[in-house]
């Protein structure tokens, strides 16, 4: 696959941001994590969760080989 210079700086750019969850929506994602998590986190962790910068490039991180196939379950929980 080849990419252009405009495509690849634009891949860069989206790959690098960071996003973070308005103010006004924290204390309803808090009480959606707290809901629908499969695992019980105390507040303070949920907190720190929702208030996190995230991006893309570091969920990438998170994919990996699992008995031989890819596994993209915790890059999906990521985006």
């Amino acid at each position: 696959m080849e990419l252009s210079a405009d495509k690849r700086d634009k891949l860069t750019e989206f790959l690098s941001s960071e996003y973070t969850i308005p103010e006004e929506y924290i204390d309803c994602v808090k009480v959606a994590v707290k809901q629908y998590s499969t695992k019980n986190y105390s507040d303070e962790t949920i907190d720190n969760l929702v208030r996190t910068p995230q991006s893309l490039s570091k969920g990438l991180a998170l994919l990996r080989e699992r008995n031989g196939k890819n596994d993209l379950s915790l890059f999906r929980g990521i985006i």
